[in-house]
């Protein structure tokens, strides 16, 4: 996939040097995405389950790779909701150039005392690239889904 990255696709995945805990509330987020076309409907994407709808409209849009990354909480460290705004909106403006389209999305987490934080779904990026603009704001991991693949927990080996 990506060089310098540690890829996570469930829990035996989890190195001993990393926080299980931390790991294990990324692996249980649920990421919420609008769908590609637009429409009422979204999707839930989980680490390992691209759902059927969203697979289908990738493949007719001809998308080989996403990204699923937010501004908000850098380090995983709780920020108020204005200043994950504002950088969010940063990060929206910083991943445009980069992707074919762009959706608006949520990490809903297991964690009922964390709120649901302010993502995107950067489809067609090149994950390397989404992965240095991730770095940039701050950023643990994001998930990345490659064509032929399932959508992996990727942290930056710096983490």
């Amino acid at each position: 996939m990506i060089s310098n990255v540690l890829v996570i696709k469930d829990l035996q995945d989890i190195p001993a040097h990393l926080d299980r805990t931390l790991i294990e509330h990324y692996l249980n987020t649920q990421y919420w995405t609008e769908l590609p076309r637009l429409d009422d409907r979204g999707a839930f994407i989980h680490i390992g389950e691209n759902p059927l709808i969203l697979r289908r409209q990738l493949d007719d849009l001809g998308i080989q790779s996403y990204a699923f990354i937010t501004a908000w909480n850098p380090q995983s460290v709780r920020q108020d909701e204005w200043w994950n705004r504002l950088h969010n909106y940063r990060l929206e403006l910083e991943l445009h150039p980069h992707c074919r389209l762009l959706r608006r999305g949520l990490g809903i987490g297991s964690n009922t005392d964390w709120p649901p934080e302010e993502s995107f779904l950067a489809l067609d990026i090149p994950l390397p690239k989404a992965i240095d603009i991730a770095r940039r704001f701050g950023q643990l991991a994001i998930v990345g889904w490659e064509k032929g693949g399932e959508p992996v927990l990727v942290l930056s080996r710096q983490s």
